[in-house]
């Protein structure tokens, strides 16, 4: 065995200290031209293997200057023509992979700006998804936010499934329509892949907090492989922000069937319990998620939302802060301690909090609305807020909960007729309980009593149980001049939307007979 495969062997064998004493001695030796001790191929190679056993041992800074020490060594070989610059790299170690070493070396002693340097000098085209990634972080470290995001779309158009890179484009304010297109026809048709696919652009739409395609994509992926507990746990809080009593049942009773070691089941049930009003069974469930994995960002999340809602205020802000520390980019955690702090009157801590928001998950529509939503709990701040709103509704003119707090606003300024020309937009192209509810109180202020009952009628028809609506309605009906027909609204409708909300006995219960809810634990 000649002596470079000796040190190829201790190389291959991981025996990093043997191999940094013998390439020493065999590199001191070939440098003072001692015999042929190395062909340049050889010598290179031993460069950059002395490189890597020194970077495995921690010794960074020698590491670096070791690898520059074989790039020189390879270009000036080159170009005395000593060798061919494939020979060079028969081993597989290119000029790319020692650069983006060197950068790693770098890295590892922060120095940040040397690091992006070294991979900028790797021609865009000859850059792999390894060190677009690595480029894309980089940026984000030194607050260079445009070239992450294109860093991370180039990690995306060849790894379509590179979930790093997907979160980390969405905490940078790229819309989660964008990156779900970016990843959605990436696979074939086999079904494993049909679902990780689809999962995976359901958690996308999530993450970017677009609930109505989250959940189509959710649901089709829960009915390609529905014993995947996967993302149900996400799925099962879409239900439940649907008001989808059914269907939340129905996911409860397979997650369930699936195991009982997992948080997704748990999750999945506290989230039932919740839109069933049986809060001591909720905060129970979330509980078991959160004692089974502790890190379990949507258990944390639920329970911190169930006390919030049980007005444990404390408790709550204890959980959310801990969902934060493990998932500072998810915006969640972010709003559950806005509520918290703006329910305990502590408004200095709410702005802190949706301040950072905005710094942190960039000024998305989400977050300017959060922003925007402490701003108005003060007269003196309420321009600013509103400003705000406007720029979350440029950013996104069919972001919901802006155009509810913006029309609050205008109703504040009596300015009836902007908040109706706003709200028709919206149920020009999407129609909830509380667009209609809204556009109909509206339409009362300004006197046109047919088409508040008509919107109160389409209200109603969404949400039978809605008080506001009904209320209004009701005043409708009572007017002594009230000659208007508000349409139909479904009776049956109503009835279904009754027998759903009531606490009954259900083939989910047998799940729950043999359970301690004992809250002594907690």
């Amino acid at each position: 065995m000649c002596l470079f495969e000796q040190i190829k062997n201790l190389h291959d064998s991981g025996l990093h200290s043997n191999l940094i004493a013998l390439g020493s001695l065999v590199l001191s030796v070939a440098e003072n031209q001692m015999g042929n001790v190395l062909e340049p191929a050889a010598r290179y190679q031993t460069w950059v293997y002395m490189a890597q056993s020194l970077q495995s041992q921690g010794e960074h800074r020698r590491a670096e200057a070791t690898f520059k020490e074989a790039l020189q060594y390879a270009k000036a070989a080159a170009k005395t023509k000593a060798a061919k610059t494939s020979d060079m790299f028969k081993e597989g170690v290119t000029e790319i992979d020692v650069k983006y070493a060197m950068a790693e070396c770098n890295i590892a002693v922060r120095q940040f700006t040397q690091a992006v340097t070294l991979l900028e000098s790797i021609p865009q085209r000859h850059r792999t998804p390894k060190v677009n990634m690595s480029l894309g972080r980089l940026y984000q470290q030194v607050g260079m936010e445009r070239p992450a995001i294109t860093a991370y779309k180039e990690v995306l158009r060849e790894c379509p499934l590179a979930l790093e890179a997907v979160q980390e484009l969405l905490s940078l304010g790229v819309r989660g329509a964008e990156v779900a297109s970016m990843m959605i026809n990436a696979h074939g048709s086999s079904t494993g892949m049909e679902w990780l696919s689809i999962w995976n652009v359901g958690e996308t739409y999530y993450l970017a907090g677009d609930s109505k395609n989250a959940l189509s994509m959710l649901q089709r992926a829960h009915a390609v492989d529905p014993l995947n507990l996967r993302g149900s746990d996400l799925l099962a809080c879409l239900l439940a922000g649907d008001k989808r009593n059914r269907e939340l049942e129905e996911l409860a009773m397979t997650t369930t069937s699936v195991t009982d070691t997992a948080p997704q089941p748990w999750i999945t049930m506290g989230y039932y319990c919740q839109l069933s009003k049986r809060a001591t069974k909720a905060i129970y469930f979330a509980h078991k998620a959160c004692s089974i994995n502790p890190r379990s960002v949507e258990g944390l999340l639920l329970k911190g939302t169930l006390l919030l809602e049980l007005k444990k205020l404390q408790e709550a802000v204890m959980h959310f802060r801990e969902a934060m520390q493990i998932a500072p980019h998810r915006f969640e955690p972010h709003k559950g301690l806005v509520d918290c702090y703006l329910a305990m009157h502590r408004s200095r801590e709410a702005v802190t909090i949706a301040t950072n928001a905005c710094k942190l998950l960039g000024q998305t529509p989400r977050a300017l609305t959060l922003y925007a939503s402490v701003l108005l709990k003060d007269t003196m701040t309420v321009s600013k807020g509103k400003s705000l709103l406007e720029k979350a509704l440029k950013e996104d003119p069919y972001h919901l909960p802006a155009v509810y707090l913006l029309c609050e606003v205008y109703e504040q300024e009596l300015r009836f007729d902007v908040a109706i020309e706003l709200l028709r937009k919206q149920v020009a192209v999407q129609s909830t309980c509380r667009l209609h509810q809204m556009l109909a109180d509206f339409f009362s202020h300004v006197h046109d009593e047919e088409k508040a009952a008509h919107h109160f009628g389409i209200a109603l028809n969404h949400e039978p149980g809605n008080t506001r609506a009904l209320e209004g309605m009701q005043k409708m009906e009572a007017a002594p001049d009230a000659a208007v027909e508000a349409p139909a609204y479904d009776m049956e409708v109503e009835d279904i939307a009754d027998s759903e909300g009531e606490v009954e006995e259900s083939d989910l219960e047998a799940v729950w007979s043999d359970v301690d809810f004992s809250l002594s634990g907690q």
